[in-house]
């Protein structure tokens, strides 16, 4: 395991209470994201919709711990297990094992930080990048797993917005 990347926060860990586990789980997200502040290119990183709440939670909180079933969103275990990533993976960004990239969704600009450290640590986070004059703001949007033909995609789009870089384990070339 990477020294840097805690452990997964297990359902079974609280004895398999999910009231337990959903409650451990939103007190990280909140402490790393709203209290400890989320920093990423040395700049604070707001949460998306920083004032909407559901269920005496966050809205964010809802859509990355949830993933799209066939008629709406489901709580999903692996992305509720790995919520203690994010804010590990923004401070490593520096890591062999990070990837960065920078893509236009309609008008709007995302930063894509992925860790991929080849075996079992997949996890991606998107901000939403808003350039002013003389500031950027980010906003974090979604943070989770990438399954295994996803994470093969990521890999390819980052390939794409990187076209100088044959090697992709190159940190130092991503102007960091």
């Amino acid at each position: 395991m990477l020294d840097w990347l805690p452990e997964i926060v297990k359902i079974s860990d609280m004895g398999g209470n999910w009231d337990s586990f959903l409650e451990r789980i939103y007190r990280i997200f909140y402490t790393d994201i709203v209290q400890k502040r989320l920093i990423y290119k040395n700049t604070l990183v707001r949460p998306a919709d920083e004032n909407c709440f559901e269920d005496d939670k966050l809205k964010l909180f809802w859509h990355i711990i949830q993933k799209q079933g066939e008629k709406e969103r489901q709580p999903d275990l692996r992305r509720m297990e790995r919520i203690p990533w994010i804010k590990p993976i923004t401070d490593n960004i520096d890591s062999q094992y990070i990837y960065l990239w920078r893509e236009k969704k309609g008008h709007e600009l995302r930063d894509h930080i992925l860790l991929d450290d080849k075996s079992y640590h997949h996890y991606l986070i998107v901000l939403s990048v808003r350039e002013k004059r003389n500031y950027t703001d980010y906003f974090l949007i979604t943070a989770f797993p990438p399954e295994k033909n996803y994470l093969k995609n990521l890999l390819k789009r980052y390939k794409k917005a990187n076209p100088g870089i044959t090697e992709v384990r190159t940190p130092s070339t991503l102007g960091r």
